[in-house]
């Protein structure tokens, strides 16, 4: 157990010399922080073998267990120790990056919406009614991306919620409006808390699914909040629209 922080510094130290960037360096170092459930099974082989006693079986265990623990602590606090500590993290990144890690161009896109799933799928369509090809897409999971750019939208792959993924983005004073339709709570707070931090002047309307969710909103500054459940889809890019003005 003493050694799953070294594991996790040398995993972070490969994955870097990888040209991976330091955010998902990051995320997968303590990803991979636990030992493997695999070793239980090796264990047992070796114990039915006679090359181990049970007792040696029992350690294992109790070592595994324990180090799922830390690795759920640790990958509990994952955003705030990377945001915190992003500047030592940036120093072990490789200059020239992976394809994928390319700079991110929105072009001459007016409003930008942050999640593609269904909902955020009805905003783009509704917004590309009133400003037709000034829209633009973002969404991290790179098959909805791929569907939607067959489906002729302009979607682009990223985490908004990351730091990295602003920091790939090439500056535009075209983008006016930002829509986030992100699932989880957190990573849309995240989110404006990076595009507010980037320099971004225009308004930004986000959704959420409770009441608490909405005032949290309101608190980071966003123009507008919606529920959910209260209206969704096309409901919420007409509410938008109105705010926007669009």
């Amino acid at each position: 157990l003493a050694l799953v922080p070294f594991k996790v510094v040398l995993f972070f130290w490969l994955f870097t010399r990888f040209r991976l960037m330091v955010s998902t360096a990051h995320r997968a170092s303590l990803v991979l922080a636990n030992y493997s459930e695999f070793g239980l099974i090796v264990a047992a082989i070796a114990v039915s073998s006679g090359w181990l006693s049970t007792d040696w079986m029992l350690v294992i265990a109790v070592a595994l267990s324990l180090s799922f623990v830390i690795a759920s602590v640790l990958n509990n606090q994952t955003g705030y120790v990377f945001n915190k500590y992003y500047d030592l993290f940036k120093r072990f990144e490789k200059p020239d990056r992976l394809t994928e890690d390319a700079p991110v161009d929105f072009g001459n896109a007016k409003v930008l919406v942050l999640g593609m799933g269904r909902v955020g799928t009805s905003v783009y369509d509704e917004m590309n009614k009133g400003i037709p090809g000034l829209v633009i897409g973002v969404d991290y999971d790179e098959a909805v991306v791929a569907d939607h750019k067959a489906d002729g939208r302009n979607v682009v792959s990223g985490n908004a919620s990351d730091p990295e993924f602003w920091n790939r983005v090439r500056k535009s004073n075209n983008v006016e409006h930002v829509v986030l339709v992100m699932p989880k709570h957190n990573a849309q707070i995240a989110a404006i808390q990076q595009i507010r931090k980037h320099g971004f002047k225009g308004k930004i309307a986000a959704t959420a699914k409770f009441p608490d969710d909405e005032e949290a909103l309101i608190k980071q500054g966003v123009d507008a909040a919606f529920n959910l459940y209260t209206e969704a889809g096309s409901g919420f890019a007409e509410h938008v629209r109105s705010q926007f003005n669009i």
